[in-house]
Formats: structure tokens, C-alpha cells, sequence
């Protein structure tokens, strides 16, 4: 399934342990790093030049994504010395690209043609010990054809929530466990699926990460009753028309959100 290669740094008094790992069948390099850092006013940073050239780099936020410079030419760009971005940062060209990843470092800049992410930022103010001790984290490195649609959130995603294998004792028949909800016809990702706050029904949230509009189809796994389509509070809002049984067709404009409340024909509910 991989291949990993162990390379050790010392820093002063900070040792660094990284297991590069290379994944069967997938084009991302994962930096699985556990670090024991003794050190004060250093700013600790991963950088990898690429040969990519752009004006721009995407950077990921919650529902969306942000785009700012790679140079600095004006007061605006020169303050924007550092970005936040939460799982990964892209940089593309018109048919090629590089991702960097990470699972909880959220510091980055682009300048030029190096992409950087900060690990270990260990200021002395307030607490003069801060960022001092024992750090394990995981970022990598994703090339990839296109742009930052191609993939990259997917990817980004498989690298924030694992799969893990587990052996159980038991009998089941594979292809059991279908999931609840499925999403067809457009770019649109399930990011909340949950009891609704009063119990009544579950609550599917969604949104368009890509700036694209169109129509798409969620299916569910299990005849549905009534679907409502409610703000984030959960308060009653629209009924909307079924599709057959199981299914809802619902329009989505560019980043926008959209919250279903499922009453399904099941017991459960």
C-alpha cells in the first residue's frame, strides 16, 4: 500500500522525525512529522519551490475557497504576509497544479513559485514556553492535472479523515452499509449529517464549494416521507417536491448552503 522513507533532522536542541510515505496509486506525498522542539523566536516553516507560475494561489476556507496574490506590488499585498487556510492551499497553472496539505497547520504563503506552511510559530508571549515540547502532524504535497477542482478538496479530505482497517470477528455480506445520502450531477459536497436539534427528522447540510451553478440530485438510501428545506437554525421552511421515493432534485447557486430536513418512512424516526 506504501513505501516510507525515515529521515531525521537535528535542529539545535529540537530533533525532527519524519516518515515520508509514498501511497500506492495516489500522486500525494504525506510528511507524517513528530517533533521535539526546544527552541524560542524561530519561526518553523516547511517550503517546497514548484515549477508552477501564476499570478494567484487558492487557498481553502470553511464553505469556499479565496484566492490572493504570489507577489507583492502593492501595501495590500505586502500585508497579506501570511494566509489561513484550512486543509490545503493550491497553485495552478491552465493544466497543472500542486497542493499542499495539511491535517492542523493552518499558516500559509505563496511567493513566486515556493508555497510554504508554517508548523511551529513558538513566540514567548503570553507563555514563555509556548509551542515548547512534543508536536506530531501530518502535511503533503499533491501534483496534480487542472486546477484545484481537479481532485484536490477529495484528496485533502482522505488525508483529514482517514480510513483505517480494523480486523473484526462477525459475518456480513459486501456491498451492505449503503450511504444515507448520495449527491449527482454537479460539484456539490455533504458536509453535515445529523439529528435534527428537536428530534425530529435528520438534518442534511450541503453546499458548492467551486462558484458553479446547476441542478443537482440528492438520492437517499431508504423511502423518504418529506424533505423541508430549512435556514441553519433548523426553522420550518419550504416543503419540497420528491423525486420517486428517494430522491430530491434542488438548484445551487455558486458557494451557496443549503440545510434538508429528512423525515424518512422508517421506525427510526
Amino acid at each position: 500500500m506504501r513505501a516510507t522513507l525515515l529521515v531525521e533532522h537535528i535542529f539545535r536542541q529540537s530533533r525532527v522525525i519524519q516518515r515520508i510515505r509514498l501511497w500506492h496509486d495516489s500522486a500525494r506525498i504525506d510528511f507524517v512529522t513528530e517533533l521535539d522542539w526546544h527552541e524560542s523566536h524561530f519561526l518553523l516553516k516547511a517550503a517546497f519551490p514548484v515549477a508552477i507560475h501564476s499570478r494567484d494561489a487558492t487557498y481553502d476556507i470553511q464553505w469556499g475557497t479565496v484566492d490572493r496574490p504570489t507577489h507583492r506590488r502593492t501595501s495590500w499585498d505586502y500585508a497579506m504576509f501570511e494566509v489561513t487556510g484550512h486543509q490545503w492551499c493550491d497553485l495552478s497553472e491552465a493544466g497543472y497544479g500542486v497542493a499542499l496539505m495539511n491535517n492542523c497547520k493552518y499558516g500559509y504563503d505563496v511567493r513566486g513559485n515556493v508555497m510554504r506552511l508554517t508548523l511551529v510559530k513558538c513566540a514567548t508571549m503570553p507563555d514563555p514556553g509556548a509551542d515548547n515540547g512534543r508536536h506530531l502532524f501530518t502535511y503533503a504535497i499533491y501534483p496534480h492535472e487542472g486546477d484545484w477542482t481537479n481532485g484536490v478538496r477529495a484528496a485533502a479530505a482522505d488525508l483529514n479523515s482517514p480510513v483505517y482497517a480494523k480486523p473484526v470477528q462477525g459475518r456480513g455480506t459486501p456491498g451492505q452499509g449503503e450511504p444515507l445520502v448520495t449527491v449527482a450531477g454537479g460539484p456539490v459536497l455533504v458536509e453535515t449529517i445529523k439529528p435534527a436539534e428537536d428530534r425530529h427528522g435528520v438534518i442534511v447540510r450541503a453546499y458548492e464549494p467551486q462558484g458553479w451553478r446547476g441542478e443537482v440530485t440528492f438520492s437517499f438510501d431508504r423511502d423518504v416521507a418529506r424533505i423541508d428545506e430549512v435556514n441553519l437554525l433548523e426553522d420550518p421552511g419550504e416543503v419540497l417536491r420528491l423525486s420517486g421515493s428517494r430522491a430530491v432534485a434542488l438548484s445551487f447557486k455558486p458557494h451557496e448552503i443549503k440545510t434538508l430536513r429528512i423525515l424518512f418512512n422508517t421506525l427510526e424516526d
